[in-house]
């Protein structure tokens, strides 16, 4: 699990989850989702797995930063940029 961690790709696909999850909540929070038919089944299939990704995303991105000893890394600092923004946009009303 260490080595997952050093990996260079790795960065990549934390910032590319924590795009999806912040785009998957923007959406069910400024468009009414169960306008049309398909996009309430896609919201009510896909629930779950954003949510655990938004709780689990901030340790990856935490952990990434300890492994890499927290030098600067842009892919690493957007990624928490966006998760920051993310959870500010879940908890504000």
């Amino acid at each position: 699990m260490i080595t997952a961690f050093t990996k260079p790709e790795t960065k990549k696909y934390i910032l590319l989850t924590s795009v999806i999850a912040l785009l998957f909540w923007c959406y069910a929070k400024f468009f009414n989702i169960y306008q049309f038919v398909i996009t309430g089944i896609v919201f009510e299939l896909a629930w779950l797995p954003i949510v655990i990704l938004t709780l689990v995303l901030p340790v990856f991105t935490l952990m990434q930063l300890y492994y890499n000893k927290f030098k600067f890394d842009v892919y690493i600092s957007i990624a928490l940029l966006i998760q920051i923004v993310m959870l500010y946009l879940l908890i504000t009303k």
